[in-house]
């Protein structure tokens, strides 16, 4: 399914970068499931025009070949560093980057999720603690009033 969306949206776009070229084909308002075999077809000759059109511009021909040798000397060098010693240096050198990178020593205010539990749980049982004790007082309180009321 996602497949089926990528190539939709693949040649949906494909077919919008080549709308500025006319065909005797009628073209295609929207492309939908129906339409998408279509699409791909009338791209596919629009870029073959394209194509056609660009190979008998001496032009575009000088430049092509003006790349071709680019890359060709751009091959040349990379086969001629990797042959000698440097890759082997490069190797190197990145194993003396290749550290181990220490973590900071555990202080004692750093505490971890059980630390903080067990803190948590020693102040609520405090606070349940100390409420008793109010209560208790409270109560005797009471008491000792009502006693000497009566």
């Amino acid at each position: 399914s996602k497949v089926l969306v990528d190539v939709k949206a693949g040649i949906d776009h494909l077919y919008e970068k080549v709308e500025c070229i006319t065909l005797e084909a009628q073209p295609i308002k929207t492309i939908t499931d129906e339409t998408l075999v279509e699409a791909l077809s009338q791209s596919e000759q629009k870029m073959s025009m394209l194509f056609e059109d660009l190979m008998t511009d001496e032009e575009f021909r000088e430049i092509l070949a003006q790349r071709k040798t680019i890359v060709t000397d751009t091959e040349e060098l990379v086969d001629k560093l990797t042959k000698g010693k440097q890759m082997q240096v490069m190797a190197q050198s990145a194993k003396n980057f290749n550290i181990r990178v220490k973590m900071r020593e555990k202080e004692e205010d750093d505490l971890s999720e059980g630390d903080v539990d067990d803190e948590a749980e020693a102040q609520t049982n405090e606070r349940l603690k100390m409420k008793h004790e109010a209560q208790l007082r409270f109560d005797r309180y009471s008491k000792n009033k009502m006693r000497k009321s009566k």
